[in-house]
């Protein structure tokens, strides 16, 4: 029986005891409906288990999209950098699904501490490779500033700069356990809007813009509308609703690029690289 812990984060310690009464455990409660953790504290039921569904069916779809990616990049001639990332953050995506599974039978204490962590680090360090991510995929799909060496150390000082901030916020947070619809998860007690989340989706936009007028492919640019259109429509629900449905824009958008991964792949592009070598031997 725990009754007695130190989580330090960012130079701050938190004591924790008397962890063997649940009323006693010092939640974040943004509003007062969350009184308490745990559904045993009469939160709706409904929403536990509709709340229950959207994990499980976002950790199934992104493991099929992980097997799908892996057999789409074995099936081809080479490995492109933009592959090999997308099939790094799938596994990301798994393991942060799975810990907020987790949420559902772990109580706050050290264990659900010790597997969030990874989460945020890895939302600071890895999330920003998202913008390469577009930006090769253009770049494979011929759009020309793409491959301009002022767009290379653009794309990044633009990594590497989100990298450095998210670290920072990350050294600086105090986190907290907040229970939500019968989950307990572990959240930074003051934060903001994602700025690489912001970049991101600004990032996919242009180039599937991009992409979209050289070759006719609209399905990035608009999967990033829509997951910047929900993402200011989720901004008022509040964080209880909000990783829900930011879960759900990031697999639209992963589906959107996987989907353009395969399309390189298949050899759809080759009619267009013909049209275009030809274009510039006529020129």
């Amino acid at each position: 029986m725990l009754t007695d812990w130190e989580a330090v984060i960012g130079g701050r310690v938190a004591n924790l005891r008397n962890l063997d009464k649940l009323d006693a455990v010092p939640v974040f409660i943004p509003k007062p409906r969350f009184p308490c953790l745990k559904r045993r504290c009469g939160s709706d039921v409904s929403e536990d288990f509709m709340a229950g569904v959207f994990h499980l069916a976002y950790l199934f779809i992104e493991i099929v999209l992980l097997a799908w990616m892996i057999m789409l990049s074995r099936q081809s001639a080479s490995w492109s950098w933009s592959a090999v990332l997308i099939i790094a953050m799938l596994g990301f995506l798994v393991y942060e699904n799975l810990v907020l599974a987790l949420g559902s039978v772990l109580s706050a204490g050290p264990l659900l501490f010790a597997l969030s962590m990874p989460r945020y680090f890895s939302h600071a360090v890895f999330s920003p490779f998202f913008v390469f991510i577009v930006i090769d995929q253009a770049r494979q799909a011929g759009v020309e500033w793409t491959l301009s060496r002022t767009a290379r150390m653009a794309t990044w000082m633009i990594i590497g700069a989100l990298i450095a901030f998210g670290l920072f916020e990350f050294a600086h947070f105090e986190f907290v356990p907040l229970a939500v619809h019968g989950y307990v998860r572990y959240v930074p007690e003051e934060a903001g809007p994602s700025a690489s989340g912001i970049a991101i989706t600004i990032a996919a936009l242009i180039t599937g813009s991009a992409i979209w007028r050289a070759r006719g492919w609209p399905w990035m640019a608009l999967a990033a509308l829509v997951v910047l259109l929900g993402s200011g429509a989720a901004a008022p629900l509040g964080s209880e609703n909000l990783s829900l449905i930011t879960n759900g824009l990031e697999v639209i958008l992963l589906i959107s690029l996987i989907l353009f991964e395969s399309y390189l792949r298949v050899g759809a592009m080759a009619p267009f690289a013909t049209a275009e070598s030809s274009r510039r031997q006529g020129g």
